[in-house]
């Protein structure tokens, strides 16, 4: 019988995404020696190297490829097996997770769905836990949430989610309002040639990374540097200082008051605020949501 833990397997998995020992110790509350004797005592259960150990870091070999795929579905549908049992035994109809993006202004319409959906189900639990653009999308994944109201910007047509349209959402431009562009009335894209932009880093955001540059490129220029911010509290605190940013209205609804905010008109530059729940294995309560949110926006 292999004596293999389920702790070392989400270790594993952690280690498998992250690629750092030390990031998945401190993800998981344990110290870095117990992951580092997690991840080798697994690779002596299994007979094989999960793990090239290079100058630069971790690498997965090809056995530590094979196994994150095949372990990560399994480990995803336990994981939404035991959260399923958890809410069974909660409350009869049990609780459901509708996930949010962290200083993001989801604006009335999905509040009146909210308060809609529990009007009409009064006896289930509603949480509403935020997170980052990425890690929503992973708690999505997992299992830990069972639906998310997410931005166009950081999805893709492949990335296992079906979508539900909610509402329009609208880029600008943010600044402070001390900041010397502040005292126009107009602003456009072309205007910020020389700033330094302010922006949420690639690991949260990359398609609004991405495209960013490429309304620089349009405008005629590069951006000169780009600093990048972990979540959209710290990027809307440094913005009240200096930088510009090029963001979502509603991500910067926290700080409107000392910021401005110009509006780009080029529209095809939108974003759209979605329901997302996965294509397969999601909950009866995330079914239920997303039939109440689509008649309620039909």
């Amino acid at each position: 019988m292999y004596d293999i833990r389920l702790k070392q397997i989400e270790c594993f998995l952690e280690v498998a995404e992250t690629l750092n020992i030390s990031k998945t110790a401190g993800k998981l509350y344990i110290s870095q020696p117990l992951a580092s004797k997690w991840i080798k005592s697994l690779e002596e259960e299994l007979g094989c190297r999960l793990f090239e150990r290079t100058k630069t870091g971790l690498v997965l070999t090809e056995e530590g490829r094979v196994l994150k795929d095949k372990w990560g579905h399994i480990y995803n549908e336990l994981l939404r097996s035991i959260e399923d049992m958890h809410s069974a035994g909660k409350t009869a109809k049990g609780v459901i997770k509708i996930g949010c993006i962290e200083d993001f202004d989801l604006g009335k319409n999905v509040k009146d769905i909210i308060d809609g959906f529990k009007k009409a189900n009064p006896e289930v639990e509603i949480e509403l836990p935020v997170y980052g653009p990425k890690d929503l999308m992973e708690q999505l994944m997992k299992g830990q949430v069972d639906v998310a109201f997410h931005t166009t910007v950081d999805l893709n047509e492949n990335c296992g989610v079906k979508m539900m349209d909610i509402a329009e959402l609208s880029s600008c431009i943010a600044m402070s309002k001390d900041h010397r562009l502040a005292k126009h009335k107009k602003i456009e894209i072309k205007d910020l040639k020389d700033e330094v932009f302010y922006e949420l880093a690639l690991r949260e955001s990359p398609r609004s990374f991405v495209k960013i540059r490429k309304m620089c490129e349009k405008a005629g220029f590069e951006p000169r540097e780009i600093k990048e911010f972990h979540n959209i509290s710290s990027l809307g605190m440094a913005l009240r200082y200096q930088g510009v940013a090029v963001t979502l209205r509603e991500s910067m609804a926290s700080f409107k008051s000392d910021l401005k905010l110009y509006d780009i008109k080029d529209t095809k530059y939108n974003e759209r605020l979605v329901l997302i729940y996965p294509k397969k294995n999601y909950s009866k309560l995330a079914e239920r949501f997303s039939s109440f949110v689509k008649e309620f926006t039909a």
